[in-house]
């Protein structure tokens, strides 16, 4: 589950800025093929993000309109690292955005690169066991219409596709024991359904709840990991 803040703050007619910090709160998954070890219940402040959004294209008479979404993630600690809750180096990526107004609404499309950079960690039980850093790159399409119910209600449907792929990680053994190495693969799935309420003009309250489904691959194991979440979401606007 994952809750957000965010502060969007208009520069001009086409530029937003804005700064978002989540908290998260993960359940138990897959069993590390690898490590052996299983994920456990973790939660906490996840990477704080600093983002712009320009839109460079905009049509009225089409209701067509192009924008670019550069992203900065400021890195986490070690143990939130260790805990799922982020990545340990800055990270960021960027995001072309299509939006095209329909008569029930807008139709958003997204395509999206990004790279998160993990630190080198070392056991916390066991302080010789080392994992070496990391860096992962993720692509992702999506579409997203949105039907305005009311003038102050809107529903959400986000589909899409996500490829990641994991830079080579490094588990070095302080005990003597074999190293262990792996770049793993994963190609996947989500589906979201959300709804929108403005209570105020300057104010959206979001709350959404998605499915996703990703396989990953590699030399050592094929896995399916599924997950369902819930998200919310409050955004100001000044």
């Amino acid at each position: 589950m994952e809750t957000a803040v965010t502060y969007t703050r208009g520069i001009t007619e086409t530029l937003d800025v804005s700064l978002g910090v989540p908290y998260l709160r993960n359940r138990p998954g897959l069993k590390d093929p690898i490590t052996g070890e299983h994920d456990k219940n973790t939660s906490g402040m996840g990477n704080t993000s600093i983002s712009a959004k320009w839109r460079f294209f905009d049509n009225e008479a089409s209701g067509t309109s192009f924008a670019i979404a550069p992203e900065i993630l400021i890195p986490v600690s070690s143990s939130r690292q260790r805990d799922d809750l982020g990545a340990g180096r800055v990270s960021g990526g960027v995001a072309l955005l299509l939006t095209q107004e329909v008569p029930f609404g807008a139709v958003h499309v997204n395509l999206g690169g990004g790279k998160e950079r993990m630190r080198s960690l070392r056991n916390v039980e066991n302080p010789g066991d080392r994992q070496s850093a990391q860096s992962n790159r993720t692509t992702s399409f999506s579409v997203a219409p949105v039907w305005e119910v009311t003038e102050t209600f809107q529903l959400a449907l986000d589909m899409g596709v996500e490829r990641v792929k994991e830079g080579k990680v490094t588990y070095e053994d302080g005990l003597g024991g074999e190293d262990m190495t792996r770049s793993l693969s994963r190609t996947g799935r989500f589906v979201g359904l959300g709804a929108i309420w403005t209570p105020h003009k300057d104010v959206d309250l979001a709350l959404g709840y998605f499915r996703s489904k990703m396989n990953g691959s590699n030399s050592h194991a094929v896995a399916t990991e599924k997950e369902d979440s819930i998200r919310a979401g409050v955004t100001f606007r000044f």
